[in-house]
């Protein structure tokens, strides 16, 4: 891997992607600066193992696409930029590429310490990605997911669901799940 010292100039995504700062920290590379991401905590890698369960089902029956959690995301349109969302869905095969650039799906776990960055930043930038068709934001300190669905090729338009009786229908994906199946086994977790 490349060594590069990332604080004396901006990096390009092909620097960024060779670059390695010798721990095993992980980064997302903004404007062209490496941005250290905090560890995920439990409410949040739980549910996007649940997310990525209820998935996999789905897909396994034989669908073109492959769900991938951390997955790197460069859009082209933004310059030095690669995010990692929390899950992709994509059509792209698995030959150990380091970003996507083709994510239909996209779902973002909000932390208290992402949650404006990933409403204000990211959420944005994957709208600009023209195979995107579905993002989900959803909420780890209670059940409530917000769904911003591609219509008409261009317009965005957004569902918020809320408590665990709440139905999510995909459409990226034949996906069809109560909040409660998503949110079961976290601890703490209130209804609405």
């Amino acid at each position: 891997m490349g060594v590069l010292d990332a604080t004396e100039r901006r990096m390009t995504v092909a620097e960024f992607l060779a670059w390695d700062d010798g721990t095993d920290r992980r980064y997302q590379l903004i404007d062209g600066e490496p941005v250290m991401m905090a560890p995920a905590s439990d409410r949040h890698g739980t549910l996007v193992l649940r997310l990525g369960s209820l998935l996999l089902a789905v897909l396994d029956q034989g669908l073109p696409f492959r769900a991938q959690i951390e997955a790197g995301i460069a859009p082209r349109a933004q310059g030095a930029m690669v995010l990692q969302a929390d899950l992709v869905v994509t059509d792209e095969p698995a030959i150990g590429q380091t970003v996507l650039s083709r994510p239909h799906l996209i779902a973002e776990v909000l932390s208290p310490s992402t949650k404006s960055f990933d409403r204000t930043v990211k959420l944005p930038t994957y709208q600009g990605i023209p195979s995107v068709q579905e993002i989900l934001m959803i909420w780890q300190d209670r059940p409530v997911v917000e769904r911003h669905a591609r219509r008409d090729g261009e317009r965005w338009h957004i569902d918020k669901l809320a408590g665990l009786e709440a139905t999510l229908a995909l459409i990226s994906v034949p996906l069809t799940m109560r909040l409660a199946d998503l949110y079961r086994g976290i601890d703490g977790i209130k209804a609405g």
